[in-house]
């Protein structure tokens, strides 16, 4: 993971904002950002005690923007955690 990495997710991330969402994007973000799959949660492998994320899957339906935007304020803000976390190194 590096800054331009990062930098692209938050791209990809201010892309999807006020609108509604599939779900493989939200948990594609969510996976590229060091979280991985429990059952229907997504928790941080790379941040302890970080909030747990769930990302339901709604078949062919998107989840909605507001939901959406709830799930990626989390994940920025993963970003920027992680970012942090570089610098300190």
């Amino acid at each position: 993971m590096n800054k331009t990495k990062l930098r692209r997710i938050r791209r990809k991330i201010d892309n999807l904002r006020g609108n509604d969402v599939p779900s493989e994007k939200l948990e594609s973000i969510a996976k590229s950002l060091g979280r991985v799959r429990t059952k229907k949660t997504w928790k941080s492998e790379l941040i302890h005690g970080r909030r747990i994320v769930v990302i339901h899957s709604h078949g062919k339906t998107n989840i909605t923007r507001f939901t959406a935007g709830s799930i990626l304020d989390i994940l920025e803000g993963d970003s920027y955690i992680i970012e942090e976390m570089l610098e300190d190194k």
